[in-house]
């Protein structure tokens, strides 16, 4: 640990006693009886037609004034049931309450036995409520209160309590009717009930006594702990987050072990509740984010076989069932993480998995002090040896200066940020959206953060393969805020200093651009299209192509070092940015992107980007790619008339040639049979069915030949017409063994150079019928 999380758990340490000044939670609810005297039976959840009847039975509830009790509905609106006129049974109602007192006491700190008594039921309909007020000692050893809420559906009626500064607001209305909400605070707390807006709150009031003699509990005190833990906290964010002391967060691992279903800060436990009642105000008072997540260690590694000597698993016996038989060796991989994100509020983030280093561990040997939540071991297979797989979950307070926010949600990556970032921007705009707002400030700088920490998120080794839409996402948010500083700083930061940058970035990229001056939005595209046409050529000419008939106004002058690069780039037949990287294809449209773009900046640069594509046939070939890309770009009205005139030129003399050649049906049935026999990885019966394929093919008088063979030699045999592309068509003959290959000779390639000719008279007809001289 750093000095910083040795002070922090040295304060801490000293959260002896746990609980807090209030407690609340939940309970499952056996179904009781419950009678009114006067109402009779009432059903829960709360029938609204038995609201009235119980108002008539009830009385206005009185407060108290020093020592006398009044009745004022502007200070108190609520009706009031003496606890003799209720009457509660059930088989599990009393075991019920018990838990539900046990969990209180706990949650308020207090040991000992502790009994409940109903002091009286309380009915608030519409328009009731009870402001700010303490509870008076009411019986013998009364320390606190304890709420009850019964299921009942109303809206409003928030209960707040609030002790030496600090305050919650509760919402005790259980969505379940099968579930039963409760709430316990110290006598001496300032709490008030919310008005009723609709429906009923139905309520059970008990007086929470301690049994036999003593000092009453007080609620926990920890102002001293308080102000320490913040003053650390505060020390932390004046400190520059670049030495290895210093850590980017700070993970407190909390005692008690807990589900992600129940994990929340009013669900803690004991001395959890405690340290949490201590670190919420320290991490406001000192600007510091403060959440509850789970930290989870999954290992995973070797195994070794510790059971009965030569005992193996039988076929019908699961994976884990044998578990006690291994024990686990070397740990060979490990992955530790923060997820499951809860604010103090109760508002679930949705940041995901964010790394974390063990020096920002408080108290590290928390980690592995219960039993592992999941272990597993895998039998050995094959070549592989026994494994185990492991995982160790904890829940953990944890922080970080707002300062240093995206400092620290760096590790997590460009997802985790860019999550967070349209968070805040989400906050911005429901504030109004405006500029100057602190809102707008903490996501302003937020996004710096993000820039600054930006890692490379290129598209994975096809460059024709388009990856997250990351700089898109980053953009989108900058035009919202329109700072050009953070617009420069992105450009300059990410697409030309990385690899961030892709063809679907082009239209948020000069939106973002177009609120800066035109120069620098210029010189930064010039600056962009010259560093990366090597390995984005497709992107880099539909951005030049979009950006020149607002940024080439004056002049294409700035842009010929762009244009020289993508001419370079498609002139390259290897691709620049390693070997496991393929050489990028262009479609159609990409194709007329950067023709256009190179011949727009300048001619003689796009008369040799003609020439490139047309001694790159593979690459582009003529009826996929050129002459597509000719009738597309004679449709614009950007496109360079000198250079699309020589490409078409080019394409026509490909297609008169084409034509030239004659176009005859076969006379006999020999048909082409240009593949080879000859392979070292073959047996010999395959060279001897190939040459007896062969021979087929070239008889000018069998029309089929029937093939009877295992189905290796079988498939060998159609894989060889498949690759050939060869005129038969063949079918299998399942009757006998073993099965027949029945080939039978067609015209395909007759039939299709007769559709290409019809194709290429047809694109003959079009490109003539081109104007592309201007």
């Amino acid at each position: 640990m750093t000095d910083l999380n040795t002070q922090l758990v040295s304060i801490l340490n000293r959260v002896q006693r746990p609980g807090s000044f209030y407690a609340t939670g939940k309970a499952d609810l056996a179904m009781p009886r419950l009678e009114v005297e006067g109402v009779g039976n009432i059903a829960l959840p709360l029938l609204p037609q038995q609201i009235s009847p119980l108002v008539q039975v009830a009385e206005q509830a009185p407060y108290g004034k020093g020592e006398e009790t009044l009745v004022d509905t502007t200070v108190r609106k609520t009706w009031q049931i003496a606890p003799d006129k209720v009457h509660i049974s059930g088989k599990y109602w009393q075991t019920m309450l018990d838990d539900i007192v046990t969990q209180a006491v706990d949650g308020l700190g207090v040991s000992g036995e502790v009994h409940a008594d109903l002091y009286k039921m309380l009915v608030y309909d519409a328009g009731s409520f009870f402001v700010n007020h303490r509870d008076t000692e009411k019986a013998d050893g009364m320390f606190a209160t304890l709420i009850v809420a019964l299921p009942a559906v109303y809206t409003g009626g928030e209960l707040r309590i609030e002790h030496a500064g600090h305050n919650v607001s509760l919402n005790l209305q259980a969505d379940d009717p099968s579930e039963i909400s409760f709430a316990a605070f110290y006598a001496d707390c300032i709490h008030e009930v919310l008005p009723i807006t609709s429906g009923c709150r139905l309520v059970l009031v008990y007086n929470l006594c301690r049994s036999g003699k003593g000092e009453l509990p007080q609620p926990p005190d920890y102002q001293r702990e308080q102000m320490q833990a913040a003053a650390c906290l505060k020390q932390w964010v004046t400190m520059e987050h670049t030495g290895e002391d210093i850590p980017l967060k700070l993970v407190y691992l909390l005692e008690h072990a807990y589900t992600p279903e129940g994990l929340a800060f009013d669900a803690l436990k004991n001395g959890d509740a405690a340290i949490a009642s201590v670190m919420i105000p320290a991490a406001e008072q000192a600007d510091c984010d403060l959440y509850l997540a789970l930290v989870s260690v999954e290992e995973s590694g070797y195994a070794e076989y510790g059971g009965s000597y030569g005992r193996k698993k039988r076929y019908w016996e699961d994976d884990d069932e044998d578990d006690d038989d291994f024990e686990i060796g070397e740990v060979t991989e490990e992955e530790q993480y923060i997820s499951h994100w809860q604010t103090p509020q109760g508002v679930v983030s949705t940041m995901g998995h964010l790394p974390f280093e063990n020096e920002e561990l408080c108290l590290p040997n928390r980690l592995y002090s219960l039993a592992a939540d999941a272990l597993h071991f895998h039998e050995a297979t094959g070549n592989e040896g026994a494994s185990f797989e492991r995982t160790y979950r904890r829940a953990a307070l944890v922080m970080w200066p707002r300062v240093y926010r995206a400092d620290a949600l760096s590790v997590g990556g460009v997802d985790i940020n860019l999550d967070y970032l349209a968070h805040l921007m989400a906050d911005w705009q429901a504030a109004g959206g405006a500029s100057a707002q602190p809102q707008w400030q903490e996501a302003l700088h937020f996004a710096k953060g993000v820039i600054a920490n930006w890692e490379d998120t290129g598209s994975g080794w096809h460059p024709s393969l388009p990856g997250a839409p990351y700089l898109s996402r980053l953009l989108s948010h900058l035009l919202l805020l329109a700072d050009t500083h953070l617009i420069e700083a992105a450009v300059t930061r990410i697409p030309i200093g990385g690899k961030s940058y892709q063809r679907e970035d082009n239209l948020p990229l000069l939106a973002a651009l177009a609120l800066l001056p035109d120069a620098p939005a210029r010189q930064l595209l010039a600056t962009l299209l010259e560093k990366r046409a090597a390995d984005s050529l497709a992107a880099c000419g539909q951005l030049l192509r979009l950006a020149l008939p607002r940024y080439a106004q004056t002049g294409t002058e700035p842009f010929l070092p762009a244009a020289q690069a993508l001419l370079e780039s498609l002139a390259n037949t290897q691709p620049v940015t390693g070997s496991y990287r393929s050489i990028e294809r262009l479609t159609v449209e990409q194709v007329v992107d950067v023709l256009m773009a190179i011949g727009n900046v300048d001619e003689g640069l796009g008369k040799q980007a003609v020439v490139h594509l047309l001694a790159q046939r593979q690459r582009f070939p003529m009826d996929e790619r050129l002459i597509p890309a000719v009738l597309l770009a004679a449709q614009a009205s950007d496109h360079p008339p000198v250079v699309l005139a020589l490409l078409q030129q080019q394409c026509l003399a490909y297609l008169e040639s084409c034509l030239s050649l004659p176009l005859a049906a076969p006379t006999d049935w020999t048909r082409e049979a240009s593949f080879e026999c000859s392979s070292s990885s073959w047996r010999k019966d395959n060279n001897a069915d190939c040459e007896a394929l062969k021979r087929f093919m070239l008889d000018p008088q069998e029309t089929s030949w029937n093939f009877a063979a295992a189905e290796d030699r079988r498939n060998a045999l159609g894989r060889i017409v498949q690759q050939a592309k060869l005129d038969v068509d063949i079918t299998t003959i399942k009757s006998g063994r073993p099965y027949t290959l029945r080939f039978v000779k067609t015209q395909a390639s007759y039939e299709r150079n007769v559709a290409q000719r019809q194709r290429d008279e047809a694109n003959r007809e079009r490109l003539l019928g081109l104007r592309v001289d201007g």
